[in-house]
């Protein structure tokens, strides 16, 4: 657990610096690392190797980073496994609110969007390899 808004800001000489205009220039090996990616992705992909990609990058996946942000700038951080459900926020939820009793809800954004389904798992959740989750009372 961790105060996020304390956690969150950037170090004052990082905000204030300037890049130079030479920064933004297109060099040659900018010119050719952009080329070979669009020679990567010109290609269009069936439904089997798609699936076959998303099963290789599963088996990658070891852990799910879950932070939960609560209203008051705190943050709750999990690590599950990504085939676990996202009822284990839930019930991990449950054991560390003060007040378990009182309705809530998580919800992730943007756009907000509230998670109805506890029984999918992280992967099937996008959560994988991380999120962060904000919680809000339901009164």
């Amino acid at each position: 657990v961790f105060e996020t808004s304390k956690a969150s800001q950037p170090p004052p000489e990082v905000a204030n610096s300037e890049e130079s205009d030479e920064f933004f220039e297109l060099t040659p090996g900018d010119y050719y690392h952009l080329m070979a990616t669009k020679k990567e992705s010109k290609y269009l992909k069936t439904r089997k190797i798609r699936e076959a990609e998303e099963a290789a990058c599963r088996t990658k996946m070891t852990k799910a980073v879950i932070r939960v942000r609560f209203p008051d700038d705190y943050t709750l951080e999990a690590v599950f496994h990504p085939s676990e459900p996202v009822q284990k926020v839930f019930d991990l939820l449950s054991k560390v609110l003060t007040r378990p009793e009182l309705p809530y809800y998580l919800y992730t954004t943007p756009p907000k969007k509230q998670i109805k389904d506890a029984s999918q798992n992280f992967f099937a959740a996008g959560f994988v390899p991380g999120a962060v989750v904000y919680f809000s009372y339901d009164l």
